[in-house]
């Protein structure tokens, strides 16, 4: 899913890679500034106040009423974006519950257990907490909000829906990404389907800023 950068995301890009700052926000390096434009291309209100939700955000809330009853599981790098997101989740009427590092174990297993049983209908994940030992092979549509390197955290992550019973054999799997047009995250998308590492989207991100 390729979404168009918002105005306002590009303000603030265009702005932390002339001045290392945008709005307040200071990236001491290359690595500070890497964290920081995936967080704007993520959703800008997660580090700073700016009016209206990003493409991104937009979209997610969009894919929820549209299928309300299709089960589905949402990866993102950033335990800060489901948070931000619940306040808006909470004001449906819809079933989905969280994972993340902050999860206790038992609480983990009870999620999955519920989501296997279609008494939850979405579940959020942080990848570093839900990559593995978690089987979800009751999802129709496994959603990366954004990803970021080693490739092998998402192929461990699309493992989870590998259907595990001939019961769940049948039900069709899905798999997207989404991925914000012209910017920095296509390098990224890049650097993962060729099965690259953390430094590479390091040196990727140098070569790409010598093209804009």
């Amino acid at each position: 899913i390729r979404l168009p950068v918002s105005d306002t995301q590009q303000r603030m890009l265009n702005s932390l890679e002339m001045f290392f700052e945008t709005d307040d926000i200071i990236a001491i390096g290359i690595i500070d500034r890497i964290m920081r434009i995936r967080q704007i291309l993520l959703e800008p209100k997660i580090i700073t106040n700016c009016t209206g939700l990003s493409p991104r955000t937009e979209w997610i809330l969009g894919y929820i009423k549209d299928y309300p009853e299709t089960s589905s599981i949402f990866f993102t790098e950033f335990t800060s974006y489901i948070e931000f997101l619940q306040q808006y989740l909470d004001k449906e009427n819809i079933k989905y519950g969280v994972i993340t590092g902050k999860t206790p174990k038992p609480k983990r297993f009870e999620l999955v257990k519920q989501f296997q049983n279609k008494e939850l209908t979405y579940l959020f994940i942080q990848i570093q907490a839900g990559k593995e030992g978690l089987t979800l092979d009751q999802a129709e549509n496994l959603i990366f909000i954004d990803q970021y390197p080693p490739a092998g955290d998402i192929d461990q992550a699309i493992e989870r829906i590998t259907a595990t019973c001939e019961e769940r054999a049948h039900i069709p799997k899905r798999i997207f990404k989404i991925v914000m047009k012209d910017s920095f995250e296509e390098v990224i998308d890049e650097t993962i389907r060729n099965n690259l590492n953390m430094a590479d989207a390091y040196n990727n991100y140098k070569r790409y800023l010598n093209l804009v």
